[in-house]
Order: structure tokens, then sequence, then C-alpha cells
């Protein structure tokens, strides 16, 4: 029994002997929840982070984890994740920073890195900006709210552009004169 639960896929094992001559073996397998890279290789975790098999590519709708530590905590996050689908619709993966904070990364390239504490409200406040100003479909690479009740961004190329080209057009602008 014990060398069947040793198999990692495996949750939990049951040997029954049924009179005369037979055994039943029951097994329950473990759910894959979520895959988890860490450095080249990518595994399939269970709910408690536990990894399930090496990740074949036929899991592709779970989420990915990245980094040290991701698997533990995963549950966790997607959990609270979940409450925000408009947060997860281009969601490439979570990644661990420190086995301390999440980073949310998009398949655009932006990233958004969350607090260390504090992570339901930065996400509802993330959620909130979404719906009201679509602030994940901007032109930005960077939404830092690590820290409490602020928000930086950095610009995508496009926006950094729009903004230096707009500041040459008004220092061309003629200043009026006053009349005298």
């Amino acid at each position: 029994l014990a060398r069947l639960e040793a198999i990692p896929p495996i949750k939990s094992a049951t040997i029954r002997k049924i009179y005369p001559g037979e055994l039943s073996v029951s097994i329950e397998e473990k759910v894959p929840m979520a895959r988890w890279r860490i450095g080249d290789a990518t595994y399939l975790v269970d709910e408690n982070g536990s990894p399930v098999a090496a990740d074949d590519g036929s899991f592709r709708e779970l989420p990915l984890v990245v980094g040290d530590g991701a698997a533990d905590d995963a549950m966790a996050m997607i959990r609270t994740l979940s409450f925000y689908p408009a947060l997860t619709r281009d969601l490439a993966a979570l990644s661990r920073i420190g086995d301390r904070r999440w980073d949310l990364i998009f398949y655009s390239g932006l990233r958004v890195q969350l607090p260390e504490n504090g992570v339901a409200p930065a996400l509802k406040q993330l959620d909130m900006y979404e719906t009201s100003a679509m602030l994940l479909e901007r032109d930005v690479t960077v939404i830092d709210m690590r820290v409490p009740g602020m928000l930086s961004l950095k610009l995508g190329d496009l926006s950094v552009k729009a903004l230096a080209d707009a500041a040459k057009a008004k220092k061309k602008q003629p200043v009026a004169k006053a009349a005298v």
C-alpha cells in the first residue's frame, strides 16, 4: 500500500482481500490543478502544490505558475483570481517573485506587480480599472501595485513616442502676445 501511494500521481490507494483468492485494489488519482514551471521543466501539480507528473503539453487549459515556491501558494492565488474573470482573460502565467509575492504576466507582455500583502484588494482595484478604463488593453508594459493605495505605470513604446511628439508640438506653438 505504501509503495502504491508513493507513486506521484496516486492520491490514495486501498487494497481489500476478497476470499477465497482475490484482491480488490482501488486507486484515487491526484487531480492536476496547475502547471508549474521551474527552470526548464514543467510539472502538473495538485491542489496542495505536490507534483503529479511531468507536463507533456496536454493540459494547456490549466493555469501556468512560474518560480521557486510557486506551486505551494498557487491554489490560493488561482482561487482569488477566479473572482475576477476580466483579469484572467489573456493571462499567460502567474510568476512567484522571491517566494513572497506574485506578478501577473499577460500574453501581450504586460506585467502586473502585486503587493506582498493585500493581494485581494489590489486585484479588486485592478478589476475596477479594467472595467472602467480597460487598463489591461492600453499601451502599458508594467502596472506596479506593490505600494498599497498607489498605482504606477510604465508606458509602452507607442505611448512614450506619442507623449514625446505631443511635447514637441506644444513647444513649437507660437506664444500669443498680450495687447499693450
